[in-house]
């Protein structure tokens, strides 16, 4: 990522007056020749600063000549035609097509010493965390791998999500790689997260287990939320809690699934104690963002969703969210209200040792202090610790937060 462009201020000093006429300039070549010799040179100073902030790669790719760059889009086209052709369904435990080279990963990561946003400015996502620099890594620091590239080839997730239809899961494919790309989400779990703390402890959001299936168990319970404390009181915005949610579905993902693309998830909603007044506000514009970002981006993820403990009047809500869902999604939503409906149904799909004990399982762990939340808890406070400067951790090799790479780039 490029760094801040240096700023330098000019001060030329003018010799003489301002209301200098030009025949009066003529007549002092020798004092209009030494301003122009300091103004080329205070230009040069300028332009070499600036030069140094730019990685060496990216002053590499502006001296290629115009045909070549011309010949790349021409390519990137012909695999658009490839993509076409070559449909491929990524495997569970496949991950990347055989036979790839070092050469075939991603570019390395920006210097470890320098903190900065990942995403777009124009992107609903973006935030920028504060600028600042850390002090330099301590010698024989090895930096984390880098992830790889997407595949060329047209994951059957998409292919799925295309309902068939090859150009629209291209579509979708060639879509979600752009927004990986522009918001940064294929380092995401590398980043800092400064409101981790804030986020969790206002808004009820776990992994808690495994299904029959090995399908990761995700708990929210938006009654509880307090997204007055987290947008207000914690001076955030709706964008930080999205890149939140990404951070944490990317988690899921990448770090609890790995390599298995095809793994789908079992996900928890409890409306126990939820008002009619709370489904208002910032709480709508959140919950459509993020469902539009879920079906949008990870297609053929939901493999059931549970709405639990829902009060009287929520038919009237549920009229509003239905079209923000996607059809595919819908036929796996089941709505419960009795308490042994509720218990009978997630036992068909979660063994008892995996369900926590507030919704009638065996669980040792109480809600929120699962495995997989402490995991996640530690990847952030690791994270947090690098972007202040501690390298206690020792880089890849000896910590395995630093070793980790994500699967895959899609």
């Amino acid at each position: 990522m490029d760094a801040p462009a240096a700023t330098t201020r000019i001060d030329i000093e003018r010799s003489g007056g301002g209301d200098q006429s030009t025949a009066q300039m003529e007549e002092q070549p020798k004092a209009v020749e030494h301003g122009r010799r300091r103004w080329k040179r205070a230009l040069r100073q300028v332009f070499r600063r600036v030069r140094r902030s730019q990685p060496h790669q990216q002053r590499q790719d502006e001296l290629k000549p115009q045909d070549e760059n011309r010949t790349n889009t021409n390519k990137r086209r012909r695999d658009g035609i490839i993509l076409v052709e070559n449909v491929m369904a990524i495997q569970a435990g496949g991950g990347q097509p055989q036979g790839r080279t070092s050469s075939d990963l991603a570019p390395p990561l920006p210097p470890a010493g320098i903190t900065t946003s990942l995403s777009s400015p124009s992107s609903p996502y973006h935030y920028s965390h504060p600028q600042r620099r850390s002090p330099p890594p301590p010698q024989g620091w090895v930096d984390p791998p880098p992830p790889p590239h997407p595949p060329k080839q047209l994951p059957l997730r998409f292919l799925r999500a295309g309902k068939g239809d090859v150009a629209e899961g291209v579509r979708r494919y060639q879509s979600t790689l752009a927004w990986r790309r522009d918001n940064g989400i294929d380092t995401i779990l590398r980043e800092p997260n400064p409101y981790f703390a804030i986020i969790k402890r206002n808004y009820p959001h776990y992994y808690h287990g495994r299904g029959y299936h090995g399908e990761p168990c995700f708990y929210e319970q938006p009654a509880k939320t307090n997204l007055q404390a987290i947008l207000r009181d914690g001076n955030l915005q709706l964008s930080h809690l999205l890149r939140h949610y990404i951070m944490v579905t990317e988690f899921q993902w990448q770090y609890l699934v790995g390599h298995d693309d095809l793994k789908q998830s079992i996900y928890i909603i409890d409306l126990d104690g939820m008002r009619f007044r709370d489904f208002v506000g910032d709480v709508v514009d959140y919950v459509k963002k993020a469902s539009a970002l879920s079906a949008e981006h990870y297609p053929e993820r939901a493999g059931v969703v549970f709405v639990i403990n829902v009060p009287a009047w929520f038919q009237m809500i549920w009229r509003i969210v239905k079209p923000w869902i996607d059809e595919a999604t819908l036929q796996k939503i089941f709505i419960l209200r009795n308490k042994d409906e509720i218990r009978r149904c997630l036992q068909d799909k979660i063994p008892p040792h995996q369900l926590p004990r507030e919704y009638g399982g065996q669980s040792p762990y109480p809600l929120g202090y699962s495995p997989e939340e402490r995991e996640l808890a530690r990847l952030m406070a690791h994270n947090n610790r690098l972007a202040a400067g501690d390298y206690s951790c020792g880089g890849a090799g000896p910590c395995p937060f630093c070793t980790w790479a994500p699967p895959r780039s899609y």
